[in-house]
C-alpha cells in the first residue's frame, strides 16, 4: 500500500506538472497572438500610409505634377488595389479549407518579395535631368502600383493566419475550421491599436525622412525598406518558419548594398581605390554573406545551399565518399558549415587588416585613442570584442571537428556561442553604418541608405534571435528544422513532426 500510494502521488505530480506547463504555454501563446495582432497590422498599415504620404509629395514637388495631379494619381492607385483585392478574393474563394493555410503562407512570402523589388524600382538618381528624369518618373509610377497592390493584398493572408494562431490560443469564438469564427474582443482591440498607431506614426516618419534626406525617391525607398523589414519579421513570427533561402537572399542583398555604397563616390562612398573602403566590404562578406548562411546549413530546407558549397568544393578539391550519396548527410552539412565559417574568419581578418592599414597610413590610433566621436569609439571597442570572440569560436570549431568521431560530444556550447557572436556582429556593423567614414573629406552615406541597411540588419537579427520552432503549427510546414549540429535535435519520440503537431495544439513561433 505504501508503494502504491507513492506511485499514485508520482502520477498526480506528473499530471499536475503537465497541466501547469500546458497552461503556461497557452498563456504565452495568447500574449504572442496579441503582440502579433498589434505589430503585424501596424507594419502593414505603416507601409501603406508611408507610401501614400511620400508619393503625394514626390509626385507634386519632386516630379512637378502639382497637388491636383498627385491627387488623381492616388485615386488611380486606390482603384488598382481595389480591383486586385477583388480578383485575389475571387481566386481564393475556390480553394479548399485544407489548402488555405499553405496558400496563405505562400502568398505572404511572394507578396513580400514583390513588395521589396518594387521598392527598389522606385529609387532614382536625384540629379537626373531631361529624358532620364522622365524615365525615372514613369518607373516610379509603375513600381508604385506594384508596391501598393502587393502591400494591400498582404492583409488577407496575414489576418487569415492570425485567426489560425488565435484559434490555437482559444481566442476565437465559434471556430469550426480555417477562415471561420470571430476573433475575441481583446484580439480585435490589439489589431485596432496597431492600425491607429500606424495612422499616427507613418505620416510623421515619411515627413521626417524627407526632412533628413531631402524630397527624393531614395528617401522614401529607404524608409519603406526599413518598414518592409519590420513587416517581414512580423510575418515570419506569425507563420512560425523562416526559410533559409530568404535569409541568404537578404544577407546577399546587404552585402551587395554595402559594396556599392562604399565604392561609389556618388552615394557618399570613399571609392574603390581607398584602402578603408575594403574594410566594410570584407566585414559584410564575413558576417552577412558567409557566416549568416553558415549557421543555417543544418536546417533541412538548406539542402540547396549545402549542395552549392559541395559543388564549389568539388571544383577545387577531391571527392569524398559522402559525395556519392544522393541524400545530404550530416557530414556534408558539417563540411559546408566548416567551409563557410572558415571563409568568414578569413574575410573578417582581412577586413581588420584593411582598417589597420588605413589607420596606420593616416596616422590614426588603432584603438580609437583621441577620437572625437563616442559612437566611433564604441564601434572600435565592439569590433575588437567581436574579433576576439571569433578567434575563440574558430578554435573551438577546429577542435570540435578533430573530435567529431568520438562518442562523447565536445564543445557543445559552440552552436549557441556562434549564434550570439553573429548577433553581436550585426549590432557592431549596424553601428558602423551610421559613422562618418572620413573626417578629412566628410564622406558619409545618405540617411536613406543608412536606414535601409539598418532595416536589413535588424531583419537578420530578428530572424536569428527568434528562431522558428522546431515544430510549427500543423499545416504550415511538415518537416522540422534544427539550428546546429548539437542543439534542438528531437528525441526518438518526437521524430515525427506531424504527430507532435497533432498532440500539441499550441505552438510558439
Amino acid at each position: 500500500p505504501m508503494r502504491g500510494a507513492a506511485f499514485d502521488h508520482q502520477d498526480s505530480s506528473s499530471s499536475s506538472s503537465s497541466s501547469s506547463s500546458s497552461s503556461r504555454r497557452l498563456r504565452d501563446e495568447r500574449r504572442w497572438v496579441y503582440f502579433l495582432a498589434c505589430f503585424g497590422n501596424f507594419t502593414r498599415i505603416f507601409q501603406r500610409l508611408a507610401w501614400e504620404v511620400g508619393a503625394i509629395l514626390l509626385l507634386a514637388e519632386y516630379f512637378h505634377w502639382g497637388a491636383v495631379g498627385a491627387g488623381y494619381a492616388l485615386s488611380f492607385y486606390g482603384f488598382s488595389q481595389s480591383v486586385a483585392q477583388y480578383a485575389y478574393a475571387s481566386q481564393k474563394s475556390h480553394a479548399s479549407k485544407a489548402d488555405v493555410i499553405r496558400q496563405d503562407v505562400r502568398d505572404l512570402r511572394w507578396l513580400e518579395l514583390v513588395e521589396f523589388l518594387a521598392i527598389l524600382a522606385t529609387c532614382s538618381k536625384s540629379d537626373a535631368r531631361g529624358a532620364w528624369r522622365v524615365a525615372f518618373n514613369v518607373l516610379f509610377v509603375l513600381a508604385s502600383v506594384v508596391f501598393y497592390v502587393a502591400s494591400c493584398l498582404t492583409s488577407a493572408p496575414l489576418n487569415d493566419l492570425l485567426l489560425v494562431r488565435a484559434a490555437r490560443a482559444k481566442l476565437t469564438e465559434g471556430v469550426d475550421g480555417v477562415g471561420s469564427g470571430n476573433a475575441s474582443p481583446a484580439t480585435l482591440l490589439a489589431i485596432q491599436y496597431g492600425i491607429f498607431f500606424a495612422f499616427f506614426a507613418a505620416p510623421i516618419a515619411a515627413r521626417g525622412a524627407f526632412v533628413l534626406g531631402g524630397v527624393n525617391t531614395n528617401s522614401m525607398a529607404g524608409l519603406l525598406v526599413f518598414g518592409w523589414s519590420l513587416q517581414t519579421l512580423a510575418n515570419s513570427s506569425l507563420v512560425g518558419r523562416v526559410e533559409t533561402g530568404a535569409v541568404v537572399f537578404v544577407a546577399s542583398m546587404l552585402t551587395l548594398a554595402v559594396t556599392w555604397f562604399m565604392f561609389d563616390h556618388g552615394v557618399g562612398g570613399t571609392g574603390i581605390a581607398n584602402v578603408f573602403s575594403w574594410h566594410p566590404v570584407a566585414m559584410a562578406m564575413a558576417f552577412y554573406l558567409l557566416m549568416t548562411p553558415g549557421q543555417y546549413v543544418y536546417r533541412q530546407d538548406a539542402t540547396p545551399l549545402v549542395k552549392l558549397v559541395d559543388w564549389i568544393l568539388l571544383t577545387f578539391f577531391r571527392r569524398s565518399d559522402d559525395d556519392d550519396q544522393h541524400d545530404v548527410t550530416a557530414g556534408r552539412r558539417r563540411r559546408a558549415h566548416a567551409t563557410l565559417m572558415a571563409l568568414a574568419t578569413f574575410f573578417a581578418v582581412l577586413g581588420y587588416v584593411f582598417v589597420f592599414t588605413a589607420h596606420f597610413v593616416s596616422g590614426e590610433s588603432e584603438i580609437a585613442l583621441g577620437e572625437r566621436s563616442s559612437s566611433r569609439i564604441a564601434h572600435v571597442a565592439l569590433g575588437y570584442v567581436a574579433l576576439c570572440w571569433l578567434a575563440v569560436q574558430t578554435a573551438a570549431g577546429v577542435l570540435k571537428a578533430l573530435h567529431q568521431n568520438e562518442t562523447k560530444k565536445s564543445f557543445t556550447w559552440h552552436g549557441t556561442s556562434g549564434k550570439y557572436l553573429l548577433l553581436f556582429a550585426y549590432v557592431t556593423s549596424t553601428l558602423g553604418f551610421w559613422l562618418r567614414m572620413n573626417y578629412a573629406n566628410q564622406e558619409k552615406w545618405a540617411v536613406a541608405f543608412r536606414v535601409a541597411l539598418t532595416g536589413g540588419s535588424l531583419l537578420l537579427f530578428g530572424w536569428r534571435l527568434f528562431p522558428p520552432a522546431a515544430y510549427p503549427p500543423h499545416g504550415i510546414d511538415e518537416k522540422p528544422t534544427y539550428d546546429d549540429d548539437d542543439n534542438n535535435k528531437p528525441s526518438p519520440s518526437e521524430s515525427d513532426g506531424e504527430t507532435k503537431n497533432n498532440k500539441n495544439d499550441v505552438n510558439l513561433a
